[in-house]
């Protein structure tokens, strides 16, 4: 159990003084080991709830929203999703997520039930990373960060 309250799975040689962090664009949370002033040992990997689905940056999901995996038969593999128990619908985009930044848009694509793909108009660039969950977006939201390096 972490300082905060939260509950979770770590690796066996975890201490109680390792730090838990979420790095964005990161897929899992991570254990780091204090090694000095500025270093740090990463211990592994490790299960937060209410950590996994980018709380650590935008807070909990409003309402009824709740984050599930979503099979795909044609891809044959899980796929984030976000459902309204009360409303019965679900939707690949996180209802915590604003509008696009300016100079961005969502491209059509064959799998876009699955996963959303985003394309920055003045740099004529596509990808699958979500542009409201970069930097800039985050700083606008007044999203605490802190930046580090890893070696």
């Amino acid at each position: 159990m972490t300082q905060g309250g939260y509950v979770g799975l770590a690796p066996k040689i975890a201490h109680q003084a390792d730090c838990i962090v979420v790095f964005l664009g990161c897929h899992s949370s991570l254990i780091l080991r204090p090694k000095g002033d500025e270093d740090y040992l990463v211990v592994g990997e490790v299960y937060v709830d209410g950590l996994m689905t980018a709380e650590a940056f935008l807070g909990l999901l409003p309402g009824n929203w709740q984050h599930v995996i979503r099979y795909g038969e044609t891809t044959e593999a899980g796929w984030d999703a976000f459902v309204d128990r009360g409303r019965s619908i679900w939707q690949v985009e996180d209802p915590r997520l604003g509008p696009l930044p300016e100079g961005w848009v969502e491209e059509t694509h064959p799998m876009q039930h699955v996963y959303a793909c985003y394309r920055d108009i003045k740099e004529d660039h596509a990808n699958g990373y979500h542009p409201r969950m970069m930097l800039p977006a985050l700083r606008a939201m007044n999203v605490e960060l802190q930046e580090s390096q890893l070696v």
